[in-house]
């Protein structure tokens, strides 16, 4: 699950509009990213997105976190109001699991975001593995 870090003052100081083409453009580039078959990306809610990957084990969803990271960099969407970055930056959390048929959607949502919780207190811009 990825956030746009510090997204309510973009849309405060560069407007809605603005702020929805900065989500498109996020998405676009996840969906570049992530488009084989057992790959989905979607968004999850107002400035957050979930990416679903099969066959990922924690090494290789850290890799792909960095390359969600690297791909916005390249983007370089101008934010000047996200803590003196200066570009659009996202927190990530990321869980990995072998599914046994037990798990409750409930479940991996409260450890995905928890996960998202840490990466955006340990100062946003990067992803945090869930415990």
């Amino acid at each position: 699950m990825l956030d746009v870090d510090n997204f309510k003052a973009y849309n405060d100081n560069y407007g809605h509009i603005e702020g929805d083409k900065c989500l498109i453009n996020i998405g676009q580039m996840a969906k570049s990213l992530f488009c084989r078959s057992g790959e989905y990306v979607g968004r999850y809610g107002g400035e957050e997105f979930v990416i679903l990957l099969t066959n990922t084990d924690s090494a290789s969803a850290s890799s792909h976190a960095q390359r969600i990271q690297h791909g916005l960099e390249s983007l370089a969407i101008t934010h000047d109001y996200n803590c003196n970055v200066g570009h659009v930056t996202v927190s990530q959390g990321v869980l990995t699991i072998t599914p046994t048929g037990k798990e409750t959607i409930d479940e991996l949502y409260t450890r995905t975001d928890e996960a998202l919780y840490r990466a955006k207190s340990s100062g946003r811009n990067c992803f945090e593995l869930a415990t």
